[in-house]
């Protein structure tokens, strides 16, 4: 039975290749006289006015879900190649491919889509283009119309992204556009997209691994309608973007980019400008010196690769070994001159048995395992190597029974101690300091914040790394004074056991910083990231007053709440802070996340007795590795996101009602965050009532209904919106407002601090029904917070209703 199947489909390749059904042959169907095409499957040439050109094309109907049908053709460079496709019918099970030199380049669920143009800048030398369907079912109908090949000529998109001969896939209408490059004088890479739901890429096919920087701008009065490959809003001004291509070296990488357009999107101009392809090798992976590492791996292994998830943020990518074979084993062997302190970073990607053995001379430092780190980014190791002259390091991976689960490594950075003047100029004589050797880190009394010494860094010309490390014990706040002049795209960062903590750019004034830290061992560092940016001989980043107070407050003092008993877990510290870190300029809570989901959790916990109102201030930076929502506090079961929305001190006010009974109030911020608290207060009672009892002196009117100033808004609508019971002028009512997209809301401001008021947006057709809508936040001004709620366009009625719990 299996026999006869495979027969009769290589007998429909045959057929399908040298006798078309309608007559036609593959080359007349798709317009492409000169060129010769070869198909395994019932491609066939097709007069029919669905045609791209209303006249023929190449149609292809799915045989089975697993049958992949081919059509294909080999060119020789240089050229530019181009094709319409479209699925007219099928299912988001199968996938349509263009693949080059048998590499994916395009990919597209075979649900039906219109006509969409690929375009291929082809380079020198001989190239295989074709177009693969992988149906999910005999119903799936593909067509192929208009192919175009032109030898000798390039893509107008390739040389106005100053990369004529580079290998690009282009998915939509790019083209080239004089006046619009990032200098305002050339041209620069565009797609014009006329709106509404869009998908569209840049492929560009590369040798082997390598980082890819480019610019990109695009022009629409709603960006946040398109975001890339990684979820980012396309920016409207020209913004500089790095990305790594993984791979193998010595093979080919690609690189892919996804542009999205949402259903609503407007018309949509976007540009590319000044490509430049780095290539890379393992040692940039791990952020060494070329000459420095040696990567092996056993017998009938997988070589090493280079990843694009990265550790630091480099973007060189990270070093990673998979090698498919039960129980094999992969190294990476470095040397360093010590003595000095050795810092790198790993990741699993399992918890299965893998494991990371690493020595210095022979003698152990370590074993790394930690099956709780798995798919969660990557850990961060500092070692003592207290040896002097040659410290050989190896890392040696061990898999078990299971050889398919990558390890990587990465971040690899070796520093001696600091020299006595470098010490001297920031101050930082009570803990211990290292910077990497042949840096010229500088000691200076020109630009100081203490008037006294600091330390300077002249960022062109720097060869290599340009670190200072600090082991330092927590519990306590690291606080440090930097300023920097840097050239666009750069960046003066500290970094946190391994991870981007706090950053400075641009040309800047000094600046204060401050830095949590807890009770373990910790690792900061200070590093300017160049990004590729051409620094000039003036640019230049400098550190001042570096020092660590340790810290002993209580949770209670932190948060401003004596009367409260507070618990805490994980990476907690509560700590005396200036303003802006504390919002009443004395004190705060500060818990710190993990960058992984398996790591203890940060998190403050208290009883409370209800009825009443919870009231609290919070400050959160998003870590690099955060998933969703940075934070979030529960009350009992019941969890709510904390989604920052930050007034002008940068703190963001928070209200929780809290029923009758006792209950569990929980804080915690996610992975990767670092959540501030300040200045929290509980008021128990009924809050109408406190409020009327305040506002409404005897009591006359004061029910929640009655309006005793006549201004049509009852008292109860007078204390959510924080208006004047007995001011006639002092009223508040939602709004219908159009957007600027057309769209129709309804907007109203309520106070925070009212949390036994429930508030709900209806809309409706005719004033009889009325239909619940949910409302979005859109801004806060301390307390007082803006919502809206779009009314659909066959409600053109809306209302807002406010209730007591």
């Amino acid at each position: 039975m299996t026999t006869s199947r495979a027969l009769l489909r290589l007998s429909a390749a045959v057929l399908a290749t040298l006798t078309p059904a309608s007559g036609l042959t593959l080359e007349e169907a798709l317009d492409t006289p000169g060129v010769t095409w070869q198909a395994t499957g019932p491609w066939t040439g097709l007069a029919t006015t669905s045609a791209r050109d209303t006249v023929d094309a190449v149609q292809v109907t799915g045989v089975d879900d697993d049958y992949e049908q081919r059509l294909s053709t080999t060119l020789t460079g240089p050229g530019t190649f181009s094709l319409w496709w479209q699925t007219t019918a099928g299912g988001d099970e199968g996938n349509l491919f263009l693949e080059v030199d048998g590499r994916t380049a395009v990919y597209r669920s075979s649900d039906p889509f219109p006509w969409e143009q690929i375009s291929v800048n082809v380079p020198a030398g001989t190239h295989t283009i074709a177009v693969l369907l992988r149906p999910d079912g005999p119903n799936t109908v593909t067509m192929v119309d208009q192919a175009a090949w032109i030898p000798g000529q390039r893509l107008p998109a390739a040389v106005a992204m100053e990369d004529p001969d580079g290998f690009w896939v282009l998915q939509g209408n790019w083209g080239q556009t004089a006046g619009t490059s990032r200098n305002g004088t050339g041209d620069s890479a565009t797609l014009t997209y006329p709106g509404g739901d869009g998908y569209f890429s840049l492929s560009r096919l590369l040798d082997g691994p390598a980082l890819v920087r480019f610019w990109q701008k695009a022009e629409t009065a709603t960006p946040e309608l398109y975001t890339d490959t990684y979820g980012k809003r396309l920016p409207t001004e020209w913004n500089s973007k790095a990305v790594v291509a993984g791979g193998r070296p010595g093979k080919g990488a690609m690189l892919q980019l996804f542009i999205y357009a949402r259903e609503e999107a407007a018309p949509l101009t976007l540009h590319f400008d000044d490509v430049e392809v780095v290539p890379l090798t393992l040692a940039d992976a791990v952020d060494l010196a070329p000459a420095s590492p040696q990567f092996s791996v056993s017998e009938g292994s997988n070589e090493w690769g280079i990843l694009l998830d990265e550790a630091d943020r480099r973007h060189t990518g990270c070093a990673e070994v998979s090698p498919g074979i039960a129980n094999a084993s992969a190294e990476m062997r470095a040397q360093f001159n010590g003595p000095g302190l050795l810092t790198w970073s790993w990741r699993k990607w399992s918890d299965l048995d893998e494991a990371i053995t690493v020595s210095v001379n022979g003698n152990p430092l370590g074993i790394f395992n930690n099956d709780l780190d798995r798919s969660s980014g990557f850990a961060h190791v500092a070692r003592l190597l207290e040896g002097t002259g040659t410290n050989s390091v190896l890392w040696h991976i061990q898999w078990g029974d299971n050889g398919w689960n990558p390890m990587a490594l990465d971040d690899v950075l070796f520093s001696p101690p600091a020299e006595d003047d470098v010490r001297d100029a920031i101050d930082s004589d009570a803990v211990a300091l290292y910077a990497t050797a042949g840096t010229p880190w500088t000691p200076q009394s020109q630009m100081t914040h203490d008037g006294a010494d600091a330390l300077e860094l002249a960022v062109a010309g720097s060869s290599g790394r340009a670190a200072l490390t600090m082991p330092v014990t927590g519990p306590g706040l690291l606080t440090w004074w930097w300023r920097c002049d840097l050239p666009e795209g750069s960046a003066f960062r500290l970094h946190h056991h391994g991870h981007e903590a706090r950053t400075i750019s641009g040309q800047t004034g000094w600046r204060q910083e401050f830095l949590a830290l807890r009770s373990d061992p910790e690792v900061v560092r200070w590093e300017v990231f160049p990004n590729g940016a051409a620094a000039s001989p003036s640019h230049r980043v400098w550190l001042d007053q570096v020092t660590f107070v340790p810290q002993n407050l209580s949770i209670a003092q932190a948060l401003d709440t004596q009367s409260i008993t507070w618990t805490g877990s994980g990476d907690i510290l509560p700590a005396a802070l200036p303003v802006p870190e504390s919002r009443d300029g004395s004190d705060a809570l500060v818990l710190i996340a993990q960058p992984n989901f398996f790591a203890a959790e940060a998190f403050v916990k208290t009883t409370l007795t209800g009825p009443g109102s919870l009231i609290f201030h919070a400050k959160i930076r998003r870590g690099p590795d955060y998933y969703g929502f940075p934070a979030s506090y529960s009350v009992d079961t019941a969890f709510h996101d904390l989604t920052p929305m930050p007034g002008p001190d940068g703190w963001t006010a928070f209200g929780v009602h809290i029923a009758a009974g006792a209950h569990t109030v929980r804080v915690s911020p996610n992975w990767g965050a670092v959540l501030t608290l300040d200045e929290v207060t509980f008021t128990p009672g009924d809050g109408y009532a406190l409020w009327a009892s305040s506002a409404i002196p005897g009591g006359t009117l004061a029910g929640p209904l009655d309006d005793p100033d006549g201004d049509g808004s009852p008292n109860m609508m007078e204390y959510g919106f924080n208006t004047l019971p007995l001011d006639y002028r002092s009223v508040s009512f939602p709004l219908l407002r159009t957007l600027p997209s057309g769209k129709k809301v309804i907007e109203f401001i309520r106070d925070l601090r009212r949390t036994d008021l429930t508030w709900t947006a209806e809309v409706s057709r005719d004033l009889t029904s009325w239909e619940t809508v949910t409302p979005e936040s859109v801004s806060k001004s301390g307390f007082m917070e803006t919502l809206q709620a779009v009314l659909p366009p066959t409600h053109p009625f809306a209302r807002v209703k406010v209730a007591r719990d």
